[in-house]
């Protein structure tokens, strides 16, 4: 059965980027903020604070410190859960740190990403 125009008007592509939201806390994928040292769980701690440029806010605590300390780039892992298998990486660069009411954070600058949802295309 056809969609009505109506319809079919308010389904068009989003003209901007557009948040999925996952019920708290979410255990489908796990982020890991990769710089020095062993990989940081910032799942729970992280934030979309810009979109042009991207940025990222994560939470600093003593084990995302250490990963930051002397670091120029380093990346944010996506991964599946269940399997363990990485669905994509965002290289970024710590760009500033902030405090706001006795909470330290971390600016970071996204500088290019990959993903690994899908399968590679064959010719």
């Amino acid at each position: 059965m056809p969609l009505p125009e109506a319809v079919k008007r308010r389904l068009r592509p989003l003209p901007q980027w557009s948040a999925v939201a996952l019920p708290d806390p979410q255990t489908e994928v796990r982020v890991r903020l990769q710089g020095r040292g062993p990989g940081v769980d910032v799942t729970a701690n992280h934030v979309v604070a810009a979109l042009r440029p991207l940025t990222l806010a994560v939470g600093v605590d003593e084990a995302v410190a250490a990963a930051l300390a002397g670091v120029e780039a380093l990346s944010l892992r996506f991964e599946d859960v269940e399997s363990g298998r990485l669905l994509g990486e965002l290289d970024a660069r710590p760009d500033r740190e902030l405090s706001a009411a006795g909470v330290r954070m971390v600016l970071l600058q996204v500088s290019g990403s990959r993903q690994r949802c899908g399968t590679p295309a064959r010719a």
